[in-house]
């Protein structure tokens, strides 16, 4: 679905051409990178578990027990708390990191969303770019930058792997530039609910900073 609002640009086939050309240009400086592959070891789904899956958690899937419990399995999680919604059935899980694996960012919480006894999405703050995680995923199956209302202008970036399962998110400052968008910070959600992408021939050349 194409949301052609004040404050909302989908960007398709142009912008992955772009994009592409960026990744050429930037591929050399990539080669051999340590990052890309620690990029596809955090990200990549297991074979025995398909995505949206992380460390054998899948949202939609996995309780939310079996979800904690496997949390508190992991070496590398500390300090795992549970906030109860007070309206809603929904529920919060933060960790913080004792040395995570190396992509994962350990200054900041981790965090899995539940509903009802379900896990339905999961938060890891990163310290990898798009084009690190382009280079050892592959492409996206979109990108959708929306308006942000912060200043400095700026725009949400948000690239959508395995069909949507996978969503890195960050922030590129106005211009948008393709190389920005390539260079740009991100982190990881691994979802449930999965977003509609536009269709194949919907695509706009509407500055999202105008």
């Amino acid at each position: 679905m194409l949301r052609l609002a004040a404050f909302r640009a989908v960007l398709l086939i142009t912008l992955l051409t772009w994009l592409g050309v960026a990744a050429i240009i930037h591929l050399a400086s990539l080669a051999g990178n340590p990052a890309v592959t620690q990029a596809a070891d955090l990200l990549r789904p297991q074979e025995d578990c398909p995505p949206p899956c992380w460390q054998g958690i899948r949202p939609g899937s996995t309780s939310s027990s079996a979800g904690i419990e496997r949390l508190n399995q992991m070496p590398w999680i500390t300090d795992l708390s549970v906030i109860q919604g007070i309206v809603s059935y929904d529920s919060i899980v933060r960790w913080a990191w004792n040395q995570p694996p190396n992509g994962l960012d350990g200054t900041r919480d981790g965090r899995m969303w539940t509903h009802q006894g379900q896990v339905y999405l999961l938060e890891l703050p990163l310290k990898l770019r798009l084009a690190t995680v382009w280079n050892a995923l592959g492409p996206p199956d979109w990108i959708e930058l929306t308006r942000s209302p912060q200043q400095p202008p700026a725009v949400f970036l948000h690239a959508y792997f395995d069909a949507g399962r996978l969503e890195l998110d960050g922030i590129v400052e106005c211009p948008v530039s393709w190389w920005r968008i390539w260079m740009a910070p991100v982190d990881a959600q691994f979802r449930e609910e999965v977003p509609l992408a536009p269709a194949a021939d919907q695509t706009t050349s509407l500055d999202p900073c105008g």
